[in-house]
């Protein structure tokens, strides 16, 4: 029996979310932070997409100082930082002791103990 693989052309939501691109000001987690405060979906998304969109924000809780965290499987809330502070926490963490000698991905376990999070953190 032959099995049906189809190539989809988008990614699921949660891989279109991205850090800033040049010239915007907000961070990547502006639409999860609203759909906490006010229940507001971003624009143009279906009803699939939307169910979608409501099973991510599950996991970020926002706290009363309007911060967004992410709850990691072990109950841990790392906070959401904006690409110019993460660029300044991996410039941090790599020029500690022991910092040039580490790998990419002991760098990011490095960064999410010592608790931030955003959605590029392998790639970057």
């Amino acid at each position: 029996m032959p099995i049906c693989v189809k190539r989809r052309s988008s990614s699921a939501y949660v891989n279109a979310i991205d850090d800033a691109e040049e010239g915007e000001t907000e961070p990547w987690y502006t639409t999860i932070l609203k759909f906490k405060e006010a229940g507001e979906y971003p624009p143009s998304l279906d009803t699939r997409w939307k169910h979608a969109f409501r099973m991510l924000s599950t996991k970020f809780i926002k706290t009363n100082d309007g911060k967004l965290y992410k709850k990691t499987t072990q109950g841990v809330l790392l906070r959401c930082i904006d690409k110019p502070t993460a660029k300044k926490a991996m410039e941090e963490v790599h020029d500690s002791e022991c910092g040039p000698y580490i790998n990419a991905h002991m760098l990011v376990r490095k960064i999410i103990r010592i608790g931030y999070y955003w959605t590029t953190m392998e790639t970057n």
